[in-house]
């Protein structure tokens, strides 16, 4: 394992780590999420500060590139976010809407079909990129 590869792997330890936190929270008493969730959000905003490596972490894949760049260069994750949002996101958001808006794992799953699956081939890309030789 390379020193970059080091880093990439630390960096999604920290990032598993905050998430389980941040999901945490809404296993908590109604009283105590809003401090558990602004202490959260502090840890958010010091990750950065504490691990320097993270700042220049900016686009996706090796190259950095935009998203739109990096879905035009992959044509299946292209058509996941369209299968997504033609077929899926409509059923979720009307389930969303009938439940009087108090559907949480609901908007989180909606979040996680459409955000996810490019953030984990990126990383991926990039960790496999850091092992190849100069």
């Amino acid at each position: 394992m390379t020193p970059t590869q080091k880093i990439i792997l630390k960096n999604w330890i920290y990032t598993g780590i905050f998430l389980l936190v941040a999901t945490s929270t809404f296993l908590l008493p109604q009283e105590h999420r809003l401090s558990a969730g602004i202490a959260t959000g502090v840890l958010l905003a010091l990750m950065p500060i504490l691990n320097p490596g993270l700042r220049n972490w900016k686009g996706y894949g090796p190259r950095g590139v935009r998203l739109g760049e990096y879905l035009q260069a992959h044509g299946l994750l292209q058509l996941w976010l369209v299968i997504v949002c033609t077929f899926v996101l409509p059923v979720l958001i009307y389930q969303i809407y009938s439940s009087g808006g108090d559907a949480w794992g609901l908007y989180a799953l909606c979040f996680a079909l459409l955000i996810c699956p490019p953030i984990i081939t990126s990383e991926v890309e990039r960790y496999r990129h850091a092992g190849l030789p100069d």
